[in-house]
């Protein structure tokens, strides 16, 4: 199979969408890649072994060299969408970073609001699974995205306590 490499929007991206009256909520995908189908020709390629019995994948499965690129893509072009519906968010394979919808007359915070609303309609009404328990579905100044915390407010980033334990 041919490798397929592709970029990701990492913390780098952040700061062209982040201001400092920015207000972020975030959404994981849960369990994506069970969400992509593997069509029924392509299935004989998805199989493995384990135990004596044999089985095939219905869907990208985690350790395909492509699933990430196959996944990102799809997540790529919903987040396009959503700048067209005037949502700025960005995304890294199945999580999304939202600030608040351009509309000039409301609060940002509000914005924020309408914006997680939108995206939570449009990924759900396309078959996607909202983690919950890994999302922030109420517009705060300062998250959590990518093992940083991303503070708008001060516009800056900071590791997370777990992060920093790491490196001592």
């Amino acid at each position: 199979m041919k490798d397929t490499p592709f970029k990701l929007d990492t913390l780098n991206v952040v700061p062209r969408i982040v201001s400092s009256e920015s207000f972020l909520t975030k959404l994981d995908d849960k369990s994506g890649y069970d969400h992509v189908l593997v069509s029924e020709l392509s299935r004989p390629f998805f199989w493995f072994q384990w135990d004596g019995i044999f089985y095939v994948c219905n869907t990208i499965p985690f350790g395909w060299k492509n699933s990430a690129y196959v996944y990102h893509t799809l997540s790529v072009n919903v987040a396009s969408y959503l700048r067209q519906l005037q949502v700025n968010n960005i995304v890294y394979i199945d999580d999304r970073l939202i600030e608040q919808v351009g509309i000039s007359n409301m609060s940002p915070k509000r914005q924020a609001e309408i914006a997680i609303y939108m995206v939570c309609q449009v990924v759900v009404r396309l078959g996607y699974c909202i983690g919950l328990t890994k999302s922030e579905l109420s517009p705060v100044n300062c998250i959590i995205y990518l093992v940083m915390w991303v503070d708008a407010c001060n516009q800056t980033f900071r590791l997370t306590e777990s992060k920093k334990s790491k490196f001592c």
